[in-house]
Parts: structure tokens; sequence; C-alpha cells
């Protein structure tokens, strides 16, 4: 072994060397600042860069989105299929939303849950490290089949519990009518309508959402996209909404749905007072201020065409 009086100055050589090599390099970031920016953007804009996806032998395409979550989608569905391949997220204001609220503790209930878009975002947020977990409900069997292979592929997520049934104020049999590629469109719609009657359809169960979600569980964000019955998924999940008072509703508010659906706007907002909801704007979060600055008086939410709202309980924002 090398005597101290032997080591020390080779220690003291070699950490002179690195504070030289250390203003070496400084020098050299500071010089090329510039280009060195110029190339951190360069690789961002391609790892971000539109299409991504990749034909797989099923006929399906694997994507991967902006928030890293992948997907296998029907690469010809001509509603969500471009956006997830060029834009490579659905709905971009509403994924941001969500995205602020979720947390650990975060409970999610994704109605219309199509192949899992929303359930695995949030899932993936939420993760296993507390009690969180997330309720996908969706009729359509072609996205059934895609939204458990999803939640099999994002596997890191909170527990994620499937429904495989359509949802309204009562239990019972229901046709589901799919008009083609364009699997997010699907709706309990009227066999005798020619609208509807020529379109494939699938005999499904409708439950109303008291019945899926255990009762001393309390919902804090649920996503309601059922093509125009928000107000028969809404009416059945009374007990629900009368147990969260932190819950907040994020739906379509969409007047000729409605109307396709045997409703209105006029009928909506009536089991709006009645279960003491009040209507916001879309904000990029839940906070109590913004969803203040963007409430919705009555003759207002009348008056809009299609646009995505939320709802909370009222005394929520106190």
């Amino acid at each position: 072994m090398s005597a101290p009086w032997r080591v020390f100055p080779e220690i003291q050589r070699l950490q002179a060397s690195a504070a030289e090599t250390a203003v070496i390099v400084a020098r050299l970031e500071q010089s090329f600042a510039r280009e060195i920016a110029e190339l951190r953007g360069v690789i961002g804009a391609l790892r971000n860069a539109p299409p991504f996806g990749c034909l797989m032998p099923d006929g399906t395409l694997l994507t991967q989105t902006l928030h890293g979550n992948r997907y296998f989608i029907d690469p010809l569905d001509a509603v969500t299929g471009p956006e997830m391949i060029v834009s490579r997220q659905w709905e971009a204001d509403i994924s941001a939303l969500l995205l602020s609220a979720a947390d650990r503790n975060l409970v999610f209930v994704d109605v219309g849950a199509n192949f899992g878009y929303f359930t695995c975002l949030v899932g993936s947020r939420i993760g296993r490290a507390g009690p969180g977990r997330v309720y996908a409900i969706e009729p359509n069997p072609a996205c059934l089949a895609l939204l458990r292979r999803n939640v099999e592929i994002n596997w890191s997520m909170s527990p994620v519990e499937i429904c495989d049934c359509a949802v309204g104020a009562a239990e019972g049999a229901v046709k589901l009518y799919v008009p083609a590629h364009h699997s997010a469109n699907g709706s309990l719609g009227d066999a005798d309508n020619k609208d509807w009657s020529n379109f494939p359809s699938h005999d499904v169960q409708m439950r109303p959402l008291d019945a899926l979600i255990s009762p001393d569980v309390a919902v804090d964000v649920m996503k309601v996209d059922v093509e125009g019955h928000e107000h028969a998924a809404i009416s059945g999940a009374r007990a629900i909404i009368a147990r969260s008072p932190r819950l907040r509703i994020v739906m379509e508010w969409s007047p000729g749905q409605m109307v396709n659906a045997g409703g209105s706007t006029r009928q909506m907002l009536a089991l709006m007072h009645e279960l003491g909801l009040q209507a916001s704007r879309i904000a990029p979060d839940f906070s109590a201020e913004r969803l203040r600055a963007n409430a919705l008086g009555d003759e207002e939410l009348l008056a809009l065409g299609y646009e995505n709202i939320i709802l909370t309980r009222r005394g929520f924002w106190s």
C-alpha cells in the first residue's frame, strides 16, 4: 500500500484536472448555448412528431400518445383514429382537465369509455400507491375488446373495473346501434327511426350507475359521453351524486343528440336543478376559482350549441 504522502498529491492533481474540465465544459456550453437549445428542440420535436402508429397483424393500430400511454385502436375509425394518429391525443382540453385532478386518491368513473383513452390516461396517473381506482363502462363489444387490451398493456395503473353494459335510469335490455367506422357515435337509438335502422346493432344490458358502483364509494370525477342520453345516465346516478359532495361531472352538452335520444335541453336542465348541480364551461382545472369564472346561467346554458361542460354539486365552490 502506498504511503499517504504519495497518494494525496495524486488526488490533488485529479481534483485540479476535474475542475479544469468543468470550466472547459461550462465555456463550451456558454459558447454553443443557442446550438444546444436548437438541438434539444429538434430532439423534442422528433420525439413528438406525428404520425405515430404501428399496424398490428390483427388489423388494429398500436399508437402512443403525447402523455406516454399506448393504445390499440381501430385505424378505420373516422372519429378517434385521425386524432390519435396525428394529434396523438384525444380531446386535449378534457385530457388536461382530468390530468389536473388525477392523484393517488382519485375515484374516476368513465361512462362511455370507448377504447379506454381516458380510463388509461387517468388510471396511469392515479397509480397503485393509494386507494384511487377507475370504473370503465362500455357497451360496444368492439370497443370493449380494445378497452380490455389497453388496460392490459398500460399495466402500471390504478385498479380498473370494467363494466360491459350501457347506463340508464333503470335495468333492462336495449339495442346499441353503431355507425360503420364511427364507434364513438354508437347510440341507444330507436329501431323504428330510419336514421338508426340501417346500422349494425348489438343487444346489450342497461344498468343504472347506482347499481354498478359500491354504495360505500364516493366518486370524485365522472366523465359522461353517451351521445345525448346524459339525462338517463345521470338520473341513474342519484345515490352516487348524493354521497359524493366533491363530485365533478364532465359531459357533452349536445342539444341535437339530446333530441334524438328523446329528450331536450330543458329536461336536462330540470334534472340538474333537481339534483342540485350547476354548470360551468371547461377550464384547465377544477379549482373553485376556475369553475366560478366559467359558470353558466340557465339561459346561457340553454343557448349553447355543442360543447363540453362541467357539472358540480351546488356548494362545491364555497
